[in-house]
């Protein structure tokens, strides 16, 4: 979703035009939202496997009546972009309060979720960054240009997925081996 953010000019105006390009903003909002949407579904079907219906439903509520609080309030404070920020907020109060869930039903604790997800946050931010500082260091933009961001950004990520420790291009030699299947 980072790569996505720091790439939303080039896919907005190579799928929808350039008269899309005012919506660039709305779409790397959406991207830092969508990090959290990923925990937000494991951790929810996590409790979902082992019958907390009940439970998952009392939660939903919950989180969905501190979304709608936060997305009026955005409206007011911030027009659309307020609106994307108070989604991007609630979505992080979602995954929040699902992991809490796991924790409380599945023993999973918080700090420990946080401390085992740390070398990919610290991987996914720092490649980030690095990218970042290229890309903003660049004085004419072209799709070639995006072309070795892109590549830039994804050798950055195995390069310091390998510093880390993490295990990408394991998982990923295992993901090619079962296409071929």
């Amino acid at each position: 979703m980072l790569l996505l953010n720091l790439m939303a000019t080039p896919i907005i105006e190579l799928i929808l035009g350039e008269q899309w390009l005012p919506a660039v903003p709305y779409l790397e909002i959406l991207a830092f939202q969508g990090i959290s949407i990923s925990l937000e579904g494991v951790n929810y079907n996590a409790i979902a496997s082992i019958g907390r219906s009940k439970s998952l439903f009392q939660a939903t509520i919950i989180k969905r009546c501190v979304s709608v609080v936060l997305l009026v309030e955005g409206m007011y404070l911030g027009g659309i972009k307020g609106i994307l920020w108070g989604m991007t907020l609630s979505s992080y109060f979602i995954c929040l309060y699902n992991s809490a869930l796991v924790h409380k039903y599945i023993g999973y604790s918080l700090t420990k979720q946080f401390f085992d997800l740390l070398p990919i946050i610290a991987t996914n931010i720092l490649t980030y960054f690095l990218t970042y500082l290229l890309l903003i260091n660049i004085d004419s933009f072209s799709y070639n240009i995006y072309l070795i961001v892109l590549i830039t950004y994804i050798i950055l990520y195995f390069l310091i997925s390998i510093i880390f420790k993490i295990s990408v291009l394991n998982n990923l030699k295992e993901f090619i081996v079962k296409l071929k299947q």
